[in-house]
């Protein structure tokens, strides 16, 4: 029953999987997360600006006007401003120039507390503050889309719009900060960072927004989703996506995973059963002089079939309790796994339908497999079936 065992491992883990994934939790990934309203730059407005975003954001703040008419719409609760300043860099080091990024801001409570995202390099404040010096992260995708990691010591050439012509400055990479920087940041974008105060001193723009999220009251979300549509239509630089729309999309891609990992999973189980089932049958079988036996000498038709159940029960109450122990450590070990690593839509929850339907079915056949076989035994007289099993 080794097969079973794996097999019902296997169904376990993928239905702690399903159980465990919060559908809105994954739509609420990235800036959706307090929000369900999210503005930015168009990307075709940055692309056709001749300054990129560094243009858009001296010509066409996100900010104090716009900001003004969106809190004064009847049901938005918050409106959430991110900062970046859109820039190109060079890196001579590694043959990259003028590549496309935004360098984030560090506010200053935030500054204190970078030590403890330090993969390598340092955080020092007095560094940092005078303008020659950035810090970098998310040096792992920087290896996916280049092939090589940013280093303490690695002098940037950073090229931005100072508000009338594009300026550039040569700064030194500080230091390095680890993933668990980018997890607990999520809006987080670009590989570079500088504090604010700092960044002020490059720019004179209004304000360096480039993201506002807006949160709304469950019951007027669908009226302010109008309200901020005809807002972003008053201007082709400007782009609305909502947590409603993100959902429908998401919706469609989860049915197809959960699709997938259920056909895997019913075919493991149902591979494992049939294995079951030709083992029983098999087990009945060469156990038929056996049994022709006990009942020879005084055992009833009930006691055999008794005995039988015993015996399959037994074997199932076992392999249910490996399966179910197992695999839910399993499924309990991927989603924190899963959850650690930054996603937050896996917490874990014990799939309680799916693990009573499987302990329903693994009791069920193996009961009907053992009456089936007596029944067929039963309609043999016993000298035959004695007689076939000295043959």
């Amino acid at each position: 029953m080794l097969s079973l065992a794996l097999g019902g491992i296997l169904f376990m883990t993928a239905a702690v999987y399903m159980s465990s994934f919060n559908r809105d939790q994954y739509s609420r990934q990235g800036y959706f997360k307090d929000a369900e309203f999210h503005i930015t730059y168009s990307q075709s407005a940055i692309e056709l600006n001749e300054y990129g975003l560094g243009g858009l954001q001296a010509e066409t703040p996100l900010g104090g006007e716009l900001i003004n008419k969106i809190s004064e719409l009847d049901g938005v609760k918050k409106i959430q401003e991110i900062k970046r300043m859109g820039l190109y860099f060079d890196c001579p080091k590694n043959d990259v120039y003028n590549t496309y990024d935004v360098l984030t801001p560090l506010a200053a409570e935030k500054l204190n507390d970078l030590s403890r995202y330090l993969e390598s390099g340092s955080a020092e404040y007095e560094k940092l503050i005078s303008g020659d010096y950035i810090l970098a992260a998310d040096n792992d995708t920087v290896e996916e889309v280049y092939g090589w990691k940013f280093a303490a010591g690695d002098q940037i050439i950073l090229h931005y719009y100072d508000g009338s012509k594009m300026a550039e400055k040569e700064v030194t990479i500080l230091g390095i900060l680890n993933r668990q920087y980018i997890i607990d940041n999520c809006s987080l974008d670009g590989w570079f960072l500088m504090p604010e105060q700092t960044i002020a001193d490059l720019v004179p723009y209004e304000n360096l927004n480039t993201d506002l999220l807006i949160s709304a009251e469950p019951e007027k979300e669908a009226a302010v989703g109008e309200s901020l549509t005809n807002i972003t239509n008053e201007t082709t630089v400007l782009a609305l996506s909502t947590l409603a729309d993100k959902k429908a999309a998401d919706a469609q891609a989860t049915s197809q995973i959960f699709g997938a990992i259920s056909g895997l999973g019913i075919f493991i189980m149902m591979f494992s059963i049939l294995s079951m089932i030709n083992t029983l049958i098999t087990n009945i079988v060469t156990r038929r002089q056996e049994l022709s036996m006990l009942e020879s000498i005084g055992m009833t038709k009930g006691q055999i079939r008794k005995m039988l159940l015993s015996e399959s029960l037994l074997l199932i109450t076992i392999t249910v309790g490996v399966t179910m122990t197992i695999g839910t450590l399993c499924g309990y070990a991927l989603s924190s796994l899963l959850y650690k690593n930054g996603a937050f839509y896996m917490a874990f929850r014990f799939p309680t339908v799916l693990a009573l339907a499987y302990a329903g079915v693994l009791t069920l056949v193996p009961l009907v497999i053992t009456l089936v076989s007596m029944h067929s035994f039963s309609k043999e007289v016993l000298a035959d079936r004695l007689r076939g099993a000295e043959i």
